[in-house]
């Protein structure tokens, strides 16, 4: 079954008046099969602020070739409600009795607002020059768009218009484009042949030197590619050279290659963090140079940062020769010393410590009071006491520790009391000879209210632990006690 409606003509020209409200957009000429007639379909665009309900339209239809009339028909679109910039009309069609008519002019009248208003004025319509895309300036486009940048359209002008490059319709006196704001003098002088033919010259030199930078640009890379090549081939000579002398020649030659590998591939792994993965590859091979010790030495001093003392002596002791190992040994063994004493260890303490340097920090010092610790530490408890009239069981537990830096605290809990002490509210008095005097070890503390007295007897057996206050007694507390 054929279509109802065959297209004719497209009507592409847009029809236009300076005063009139209404504008025709596009159209086209149709064959009604079922009717066996012509018809034209309008598309209008409201340019008016208000709203329009209804116009009339006179439409004079021309023969092809011919200027004098052989039709007219005035139709009336009814029933609208069209807003500002809103396109219709295209819905409703114009029967028309002549069948050879091609061209047709129009004429707009009696417009008709949504406010009761009327327009009675009768508006010729000016049939508008199509417009084309700038792409039809060919050679000359690029020149045009350089001087335009928004430009679309070739604009075009006539006695009573000109068309801007955006694509809307001025009236002639318009100095600038009542859509996008271009200056119209400055436009129209943009497409002037001599403006383009200069523009153009500009952007084919222009172009030219770009061409010529990047022909230069081709150039130095092809020339550094032909050197980079002439390195790589040279390079990979010098590899299958050496790999055939590997397999040709001694396995000592074999070795050195491995080795060199050996030492790429622990340099990548040091230079990713993984020093350990660095240090083994290095001594897979027995490669023990700077670089070796330098990470030995790193692995030392994270360990010994985060209190891993044996690991970090481990590294040091790879690498005795190195500058600074003997500093952060001491370092180490100083730490160590710590952790034992912390741990109660304090016979190794004694001996980590006694290994140090005699002026290293309070390292002396400490050696004594790790034997002392090893005498009073834990818990002393004796027989009960009775003062007063009342019979006391006292006990005294000390509990002893070393700052980081080597500074003595102290938790001794006496006759149910708790007291942290530190190297400013305790004293340790002890001998620091081997003579007879060895056995006895004074401690002395206060809290709040009283002081107390410590005294160790029979080489660290027993012990005498007293109030040395008279406002606790006149003779003070006093018993023998046994750890």
């Amino acid at each position: 079954m054929s279509e109802r409606y065959k297209k004719i003509a497209t009507l592409d020209n847009r029809y236009w008046n300076e005063k009139c409200p209404v504008q025709i957009v596009k159209g086209a000429l149709l064959y009604d099969n079922s009717k066996e007639k012509y018809l034209i379909q309008l598309k209008f665009r409201n340019l008016s602020s208000k709203n329009i309900i209804a116009f009339t339209l006179n439409v004079d239809c021309h023969a092809i070739g011919k200027s004098e009339i052989c039709e007219s028909v005035i139709h009336q679109y009814l029933d609208l409600m069209v807003k500002k910039e809103d396109e219709f009309g295209d819905d409703q069609a114009i029967y028309i009795e002549s069948n050879n008519a091609r061209t047709f002019s129009f004429a707009i009248k009696e417009i008709i607002y949504s406010d009761n208003s009327v327009d009675n004025s009768l508006y010729e319509m000016i049939c508008v020059p199509i417009v084309y895309p700038i792409s039809n300036l060919g050679l000359q486009q690029e020149a045009f768009k350089s001087l335009i940048p928004s430009a679309l359209y070739i604009p075009i002008k006539s006695e009573s218009l000109w068309v801007c490059t955006c694509g809307e319709i001025n009236s002639i006196h318009d100095d600038v484009c009542h859509f996008c704001g271009l200056n119209k003098e400055n436009l129209f002088s943009s497409l002037s042949s001599e403006r383009l033919n200069e523009k153009k010259r500009f952007l084919e030199e222009e172009q030219k030197r770009k061409k010529a930078e990047e022909t230069q640009k081709r150039e130095t890379a092809k020339l550094k590619a032909k050197k980079r090549n002439k390195r790589i081939i040279l390079f990979i000579a010098i590899i299958c050279l050496g790999t055939l002398l590997a397999y040709m020649v001694s396995p000592y030659v074999k070795k050195a290659i491995n080795r060199n590998n050996t030492i790429k591939q622990a340099e990548i792994a040091a230079a990713q963090g993984e020093l350990n993965t660095a240090i083994d590859l290095y001594e897979s091979i027995g490669y023990v140079d700077d670089t070796y010790k330098e990470l030995c030495y790193q692995m030392a001093n994270e360990s010994y940062e985060s209190e891993k003392y044996e690991i970090a002596l481990e590294y040091l002791n790879r690498i005795s020769d190195f500058e600074g190992v003997d500093d952060l040994k001491e370092k180490c063994n100083y730490g160590q010393a710590i952790v034992a004493f912390n741990r109660s260890e304090f016979n190794r303490a004694a001996d980590l410590f006694t290994e140090l340097p005699q002026d290293y920090k309070n390292a002396e010092d400490l050696i004594w009071v790790c034997k002392c610790a090893n005498t009073i530490s834990g818990s002393w408890s004796g027989n009960p006491v009775y003062y007063r009239g009342d019979e006391l069981n006292i006990t005294c537990t000390f509990s002893l520790s070393l700052s980081n830096d080597g500074e003595l605290n102290a938790r001794i809990n006496f006759a149910g009391s708790t007291f942290t002490m530190d190297d400013n509210n305790i004293y340790f008095q002890y001998p620091k000879s081997s003579g007879s005097g060895e056995s006895q070890i004074i401690v002395t503390w206060r809290d709040s209210k009283h002081s107390y007295e410590f005294n160790t007897q029979n080489e660290g057996i027993e012990a005498f632990i007293r109030g040395v206050d008279q406002s606790i007694d006149e003779d003070g507390y006093l018993f023998l006690a046994k750890k």
